[in-house]
């Protein structure tokens, strides 16, 4: 984009898009001032990317599709987060039957993960194997193996939301192959 057409860009936006971007991010956050701020952000984005709008007669859409971005990133932003600490303190006081079926249930799963989810998981988790040597090993590289340890835990937990319920160190099952005794 030119600077002509970055000049556009900046007139455009303040003169006759700004008041409907502002309702359209107001309709979405019900915070005036945070739709403000999402407006603002949105104009500094398309500032910055404005080499990237190939036909400027579809500069509207291009700015609606940058503030629903920015609207995404504003509700990103809020969610809250939980320290792995503060989630799992509640099994420093487990029972140790409880700790020895969420280990039947876990191996289990491990099981039943894909390959090469499964062995890389085995290696590094339960073998402590560094993934540096699980790389070495298999000719992948470093990144690719911490990919699939990162995706095979992924993989894990999502089993594990779906098959048991742990509340106060109590466990329950829910799937009827594990071998755990929580069912």
């Amino acid at each position: 984009m030119d600077a002509t057409a970055s000049s556009l860009l900046t007139n455009t936006v303040w003169k006759d898009y700004r008041s409907r971007l502002v309702r359209f991010v107001r309709s979405r956050v019900h915070d005036e001032q945070a739709a403000e701020d999402i407006v603002h952000d949105t104009l500094v984005k398309a500032l910055a990317k404005r080499d990237t709008l190939r036909d400027e007669d579809r500069i509207l859409s291009w700015l609606f599709q940058i503030a629903m971005n920015s609207v995404r990133d504003h509700y990103r932003a809020k969610r809250p987060t939980v320290s792995l600490d503060e989630e799992f303190d509640v099994m420093d006081e487990a029972d140790p039957s409880t700790l020895k079926e969420l280990a039947a249930c876990m191996e289990h799963m491990m099981n039943h993960l894909p390959e090469p989810y499964q062995s890389t998981i085995r290696r590094s988790e339960l073998d402590g194997v560094p993934m540096r040597v699980i790389a070495e090993e298999t000719g992948v590289s470093l990144s690719g193996i911490k990919s699939r340890v990162q995706r095979g835990r992924a993989q894990l937990r999502d089993m594990m939301m779906d098959c048991c319920r742990i509340e106060a160190g109590e466990h329950e099952c829910r799937n009827t192959e594990c071998n755990c005794s929580a069912k």
